[in-house]
């Protein structure tokens, strides 16, 4: 952001343009067409209010997510991408997971993984994987990239992150400083 800042130095007319909310909306290029087809699926979930009820990793909307293979309580950020992805009219690229690192694994035997430091940016409907726990434990944690700002700053669509009651909601990141951070996904179809 600092590089970025010192390549602008005369920003006013960025600084000066009122925000708009366009992280609720389908950034208008990037991505590919099934991961955007994810996005749009996310983001249309995030604008009905999906979030946990009753009680932390439960509720209608994760029992949904969670497909049938598991009942709530249940962890459901895989469950929650994995949905996403499956509502595609050509169907699931991958095979359906409640595990962020399953996701990863099943991504890197496609060869559809990448790390930013390969010279790949993400873009809208990649997906993104954290490790918890230990970095070669089998704890992970996933989300959706919205968008990557020119300053560097990566918006995710997100579920299953938070307090109760999570909801699937928007988090953003310095491309630069994500902590514990796997790496990238993108289906090539």
């Amino acid at each position: 952001m600092t590089w970025w800042a010192l390549e602008h130095p005369d920003n006013t007319d960025i600084l000066s343009q009122p925000v708009a909310d366009p992280l609720t909306r389908m950034p208008p290029v990037g991505g590919s067409p099934r991961g955007r087809s994810a996005l749009e699926i996310a983001l249309s979930e995030m604008a009905s209010g999906a979030k946990e009820e009753v009680t932390n990793n439960s509720g209608p909307w994760v029992e949904k997510y969670l497909n049938g293979i598991v009942d709530p309580p249940a962890n459901w950020c895989a469950a929650f991408v994995s949905w996403c992805f499956s509502r595609h009219r050509e169907g699931l690229p991958f095979r359906y997971s409640l595990g962020a690192r399953d996701i990863r694994t099943q991504f890197k035997r496609k060869k559809w993984t990448y790390e930013v430091s390969q010279g790949i940016l993400p873009e809208p409907g990649d997906i993104i994987v954290w490790w918890r726990g230990q970095p070669d434990g089998w704890k992970g944690h996933i989300g959706l990239v919205h968008s990557l700002s020119e300053g560097g700053v990566l918006y995710t669509v997100e579920g299953n992150k938070g307090g109760f009651p999570a909801p699937v909601r928007i988090f953003d990141y310095v491309l630069s400083r994500i902590d514990r951070l796997l790496g990238f996904g993108r289906v090539s179809m």
